[in-house]
């Protein structure tokens, strides 16, 4: 490959626009997928247990569920700091491997 078809390779890869992951709307969106997984849960526990089971292929309907305020906040909390710190990090990695 010559000088010149090397510079003008570069430039047609330069020129494609790579779109950057945004860590904060990857939080939202975890954070909005658990709340919508908890109320779920909430209004209709028994066919909630009976599709996580076929997801986990697993058989949870002795498991026992309860959902209150106190679980929801506290889930939340975690959920969201270990969605976050996963979503900084994949964020970060796949950010820096497209520049």
């Amino acid at each position: 490959m010559t000088h010149s078809t090397y510079h003008s390779e570069e430039n047609r890869v330069r020129n494609y626009s790579v779109m950057r992951l945004s860590v904060r709307s990857l939080v939202l969106t975890t954070t909005f997928v658990y709340i919508l997984c908890m109320l779920f849960i909430a209004f209709d526990p028994r066919v909630a247990t009976i599709l996580f089971g076929y997801i986990l292929h697993a058989d949870l309907i002795n498991v026992v569920r309860s959902v209150g305020w106190g679980s929801l906040i506290t889930g939340l909390c975690i959920w969201s700091v270990g969605n976050g710190l996963y979503a900084v990090f994949m964020a970060r990695l796949y950010n820096r491997l497209v520049s």
